[in-house]
């Protein structure tokens, strides 16, 4: 039996890479235990075994020998033994080698710009999806333009919900300092809310919420599955647009801060599927972490487009930290108390949800009913509790001062975030009444 080698038969029928002949390479070959090259005009034995066992075999016969393993023992070792010396080039020989790699690289240059047409194709389909051009330049715009296609279609139905535009007002009053371009803060408004869209869908559907603003979760329209794949579609959407940067910092930018979401949500999954009362430190790392990550996102893109050099190295976390922390605890709190919030999402549907927040933390460390309560919780059934249920627990946060405890917490919080806005408007060297005007918006009293 002779072994044959899997690149000699490869390079025979599978033209995928030049041939020895086209790079006008010598032949080599391995005699008395040494490669050597084979002297013009000579063929080598072990090609003359090769060209007539290739030449005398089908093309299915070929395709059989790459699946077959039935390679003799010592034939293997015969193929991987290493010789004992090695004979090297010459120089002239060394130069022609090195024009015809550059050829053969130049002909792989081709092959990337093939793939940078492939790449073009795939952005013309997401362009698709979410289109661009004149009068489309908002995201809404877009999105009401894009195609009635399942994979975009919880996020349109999003798109009719009312909503105040908080975000985008935010994203203006920060760009009052940081003067960013007109397209680049289009795109990351785009970001944003592409971002925030994703979250509402998969916090829905991982909270087991049946409202959304007073309407419908677009899981309960269009399923489980295809809101997943939706959430999750976005994404690809969101590095599609994120090119439209300038800054070398964005992309690592979205994954760290995209990263720390992911991670605030897992512990806040975590308590509630296990119905685990964690500590008030722990709680703010998560909020700090899931609510902080859109909103560090959305400043840290902002300051690496900014037009003004003077601002690049401002650190606006603790102004972040605070307002993230506020929005997020000042949420858990209108979920019990807020009629508004009934209207929209039920009367406190985070219970519904067993979401575990801050009130709840607060009247488990201190209510003498606590095993009631977690026994309340660990019992719950899927879907809404019962409402006498809620009653009760929402009842035990009143006895126990949780409820009031929160909403002071909340007014400290106001206080603060004035301050670090005074902070900012200092190092930025100007006032931002819209952005005080939106934190007001905001205040509980």
């Amino acid at each position: 039996q002779r072994a044959v080698c899997g690149s000699e038969l490869w390079s025979v029928y599978t033209r995928r890479y030049p041939s020895k002949a086209d790079l006008r390479q010598p032949e080599v070959e391995f005699v008395d235990g040494a490669f050597r090259y084979v002297a013009d005009g000579e063929v080598s034995g072990e090609e003359k075994v090769v060209s007539e066992s290739v030449e005398s075999l089908p093309t299915t016969e070929v395709e059989d020998e790459f699946s077959s393993s039935d390679a003799s023992p010592g034939s293997v070792d015969q193929a991987i033994s290493t010789p004992p010396s090695t004979t090297f080039c010459s120089c002239e020989d060394e130069e022609e080698h090195i024009t015809n790699v550059k050829e053969v690289c130049e002909d792989e240059t081709d092959g990337v710009r093939d793939m940078s047409d492939i790449s073009q194709k795939s952005k013309k389909k997401i362009d698709t999806l979410l289109p661009e051009g004149p009068g489309l330049t908002t995201y809404a715009s877009r999105l009401e333009a894009a195609p009635d296609h399942a994979v975009i279609a919880p996020i349109k139905y999003l798109a009719t919900l009312p909503s105040k535009g908080v975000r985008d007002t935010f994203i203006d009053a920060l760009n009052w300092w940081l003067e960013v371009p007109e397209d680049s803060l289009r795109t990351i408004k785009t970001i944003i809310s592409m971002l925030h869209d994703s979250s509402l869908i998969l916090d829905d559907i991982e909270d087991d919420s049946t409202l959304r603003r007073g309407s419908p979760a677009a899981h309960m329209i269009f399923g489980t599955a295809q809101c997943i794949n939706a959430a999750n579609h976005i994404f690809v959407m969101v590095l599609a647009e994120l090119q439209k940067l300038r800054s070398p910092l964005k992309t690592a930018i979205l994954i760290e801060e995209l990263e720390s979401l992911f991670v605030g949500q897992a512990d806040d999954l975590h308590w509630k599927y296990h119905v685990d009362c964690p500590s008030t430190e722990d709680y703010m790392e998560m909020i700090d972490n899931k609510t902080g990550g859109l909103f560090r996102l959305c400043v840290r893109l902002l300051q690496a487009e900014s037009t003004r050099t003077d601002v690049l190295d401002l650190d606006p976390r603790p102004f972040v930290r605070q307002l993230s922390l506020f929005f997020q605890i000042r949420d858990d709190y209108q979920n019990l108390v807020s009629d508004a919030y009934a209207k929209q999402k039920g009367f406190a549907e985070d219970l519904d949800e067993g979401k575990i927040s801050l009130p709840i933390i607060l009247t488990l460390q201190r209510a003498r009913t606590r095993p009631e309560i977690m026994g309340v919780l660990k019992h719950k059934q899927p879907g809404p509790m019962a409402i006498e249920m809620k009653q009760y627990i929402v009842r035990e946060m009143e006895k126990c001062g949780a409820l009031e405890s929160t909403r002071e917490l909340l007014q400290g919080m106001q206080e603060d975030l004035i301050a670090e806005l005074r902070r900012l408007e200092g190092d930025f060297g100007a006032k931002n009444a819209t952005l005080e005007l939106v934190l007001r918006r905001l205040w509980i009293s």
